[in-house]
């Protein structure tokens, strides 16, 4: 079936504040999505969504502040995304509602009077571009941000609480390389996490200009101990970028990555596939006997990441489109003879994810599909295949099908594995370079812009000894600490005429055993006199300005509400007014509400 979808005055009597349960839940999540393309292995296939259900809408957020060009991570019952201003957001995965926002400093001007990069297609500011990681071990997620203070340019690793998101003390910390021109680099990859340590990969801006390197670092998840490695010292370029796939890590603890052109005439790991130890120890390598020519020619072999493959063999792909099947337990190094050679499309930036014998390539022409011979160590074009050419997204797998984006246009392809022929194909907002959806849970998620889309795809998988119990809401309470409204007198500023007007404030105090963050409410319905004998009694209903604020589990905390003048002036002649009033709590268990009660005075 071919699925096409478009996008589609009177008497006090008392202030209520009650305790009732919302709509939604948040359902246990069964294979979360830590880290670009799901794991270290970097496979791209969603283990989490079984079956098939007819493609549909779940749920779509508003503006979330800053373009978004990492990938969607999923973690106990969270969709995490991190934003060109420096934001990290983290939404209700069966909702799409805010659970939590934290900030990263302040992301870095694109163009102006002030320090900026050189060149570039990021804008207005660039912040964090890169998929961070999230480790379930410690449940933090960590990010990598570009930071502007004052006039000064830096990478700053920061860590943030997954539960409330919250900082980790310690951080932020500086990760920038040492020596480098900090508006010059780009830090592109997506984060990895290797054996207690972040890896984290720099290049260059679009454009190649100032005086960047390619590095990779290391640095422990505590913050300390940066290693690195450095492409093309002796010159400059070498970019490790992958068109933002974040570096594999092996079974054994390696890194691997790729590097694009440098501009010196003596080799120096630039149009490699490199392992390392997560140390940044160089322990193999392996470079075309071309990569001088691919060199002057700008075509990056490293505009995507090596695929690691069974039995030991490593693919990789660049920009000139020739795919090379290497031996993962000897490269070959500088000009060594790969496994196999051959043309597979016109130039791959995103690279390739492996199911079921066959490679899903990235190219600028369309998807292209090849079927592995481990045992022959060849690989050929899966026959039949044939894929509109505008699906030029990095490929995944979730629900039965091959999921990749045409992220020039704006829109989502889902295609049959074996044919390459579309079963869904979604209309979305505008996307950034190189979009590329997550999975899990049944849900496809998909960063557009400065927004999310979520989709239903497929059945959650069954839980081994049946489903997990869902994470547990916050429950809160309330106590309003006095009676008597506090009158506040705010002074005239100096570009004032008069003073601003009196107004008052009431303190509740509220206290969740888990973080949350809450909101309170309320309305006050006045009863005012009636007119003549026989008249009913009208009422007034005045709103009361909303108060949000975050809690930290079985930590109170006095949030102050906010009274008019119209009714401190009730309040002064004695006048009786009945208040409604709700706080609600939003956790990773749901959303609750709670309620209190209190007369007021002056």
């Amino acid at each position: 079936m071919h699925v096409v979808f478009g996008r589609s005055a009177g008497w006090l009597a008392a202030l209520a504040l009650g305790v009732g349960l919302l709509a939604w839940t948040v359902a246990p999540a069964q294979a979360d999505w830590t880290t670009y393309r799901a794991d270290g292995l970097r496979s791209g296939v969603d283990s989490s969504s079984v079956g098939s259900l007819p493609f549909a809408s779940a749920w779509s957020t508003q503006n979330l502040g800053g373009a978004i060009w990492g990938q969607p991570l999923v973690h106990a019952g969270l969709v995490i995304v991190a934003t060109e201003s420096d934001q990290v957001v983290a939404l209700s995965e069966a909702t799409g509602q805010v659970v939590w926002r934290a900030s990263a400093g302040t992301p870095v001007p694109s163009s102006g009077s002030g320090p900026h990069p050189p060149c570039g297609d990021i804008s207005p500011t660039v912040g964090i571009t890169s998929t961070p990681v999230i480790d379930p071990a410690t449940n933090r997620v960590f990010v990598v941000a570009d930071t502007l203070t004052g006039s000064t340019i830096e990478h700053k690793l920061f860590a943030f609480n997954v539960a409330d998101g919250s900082a980790v003390a310690g951080f932020p910390v500086s990760v920038e390389p040492p020596g480098d021109v900090p508006a010059d680099e780009l830090q592109r990859p997506g984060l990895a996490l290797d054996q207690g340590q972040i890896i984290i990969g720099y290049g260059g801006n679009d454009g190649d200009c100032g005086n960047y390197h390619g590095w990779l670092v290391s640095i422990s998840e505590s913050g300390s101990s940066e290693h690195t490695f450095e492409v093309d010292a002796s010159g400059s370029q070498g970019a490790i970028w992958s068109s933002g796939n974040a570096p594999p890590v092996d079974s054994a603890g390696n890194v691997w990555t790729s590097t694009g052109n440098g501009n010196s005439s003596s080799f120096d790991y630039q149009e490699s596939v490199l392992r390392l130890d997560p140390s940044m120890n160089l322990l193999d390598h392996w470079a075309p006997s071309t990569w001088q020519s691919l060199d002057s020619g700008d075509v990056d072999l490293g505009s995507s990441a090596p695929l690691l493959l069974p039995d030991g063999l490593v693919f990789q792909i660049g920009k000139q489109g020739e795919g090379y099947l290497l031996s993962a337990s000897g490269l070959g190094g500088t000009g060594g003879t790969p496994l196999q050679q051959a043309s597979v499309c016109g130039g791959s930036w995103g690279g390739a994810v492996y199911d079921n014998g066959i490679i899903y390539v990235t190219c600028s022409t369309g998807l292209r599909a090849l079927a592995l011979n481990a045992a022959a160590h060849t690989f050929t074009p899966v026959s039949g295949w044939q894929v509109t050419t505008a699906i030029n997204g990095p490929p995944m797998v979730a629900g039965g099908l091959v999921w990749a984006t045409d992220w020039n246009n704006g829109a989502l392809y889902g295609l049959n594995p074996q044919t390459g022929q579309p079963v869904v194909h979604q209309s979305t907002p505008s996307m950034e370079h190189f979009t590329t959806p997550s999975a899990s849970d049944g849900k496809l998620f998909l960063a557009t812009g400065d927004t999310v889309e979520a989709y239903t795809i497929a059945n959650p998988a069954p839980v081994a000894g049946g489903p997990a119990p869902p994470p547990a809401a916050a429950t809160c309470t309330l106590r309003v600490r006095t009676r008597r409204v506090k009158i506040h007198h705010p002074k005239r500023r100096r570009h004032q005429k008069h003073a601003p007007p009196a107004f008052g404030t009431i303190g509740v105090s509220v206290k969740c055993d888990l973080a949350a963050r809450v909101s309170l409410s309320g309305t006050v319905a006045e009863r005012v006199s009636r007119k003549g004998k026989h008249a009913k009694p009208r009422t007034r209903t005045v709103r009361l300005t909303r108060v949000s604020a975050p809690m930290k589990a079985g930590i109170a905390r006095t949030l102050q509400l906010r009274i008019s003048l119209s009714l401190l002036h009730a309040l002064e002649h004695h006048i009786r007014e009945t208040g409604s009033f709700s706080l609600t709590a939003v956790s990773t268990g749901g959303t609750t509400r709670a309620t209190a009660r209190a007369r007021l005075k002056l």
